[in-house]
């Protein structure tokens, strides 16, 4: 009577990044993005650091501009300079994608 119950917790959870099948105890919710949240295992967290967007991505992010899918209206940004062509992200069409300018 005086055993000792020892009871472990077998449960397992894929890692989003690495996509391996790790414990539940191992497994912690990171945020990404602005609302959204990622399940990562310790080694994957230990891999990535929380670091500023790199230069080169903000370089091209300037480059964007400001577009509108008067079919969908849907307002997305897109780079004019790339190697794509435009379309609406939301609707996949270019007919009626127009540049957004200041004022509307």
């Amino acid at each position: 009577m005086d055993e000792e119950l020892i009871i472990t917790d077998e449960r397992k959870i894929i890692c989003n990044r690495c996509r391996k099948f790790k414990p539940v105890s191992d497994i912690k919710y990171m945020p990404k993005g602005d609302s959204s949240k990622i399940a990562l295992c310790s080694d994957c967290r230990q891999k990535s650091t929380v670091t500023e967007r790199s230069p080169a991505k903000k370089q091209a992010d300037s480059f964007k501009q400001n577009y509108y899918c008067t079919r969908c209206r849907y307002k997305f940004r897109f780079d004019p300079y790339g190697v794509t062509n435009l379309k609406c992200p939301n609707c996949g069409e270019s007919d009626k994608v127009r540049e957004e300018k200041a004022g509307e």
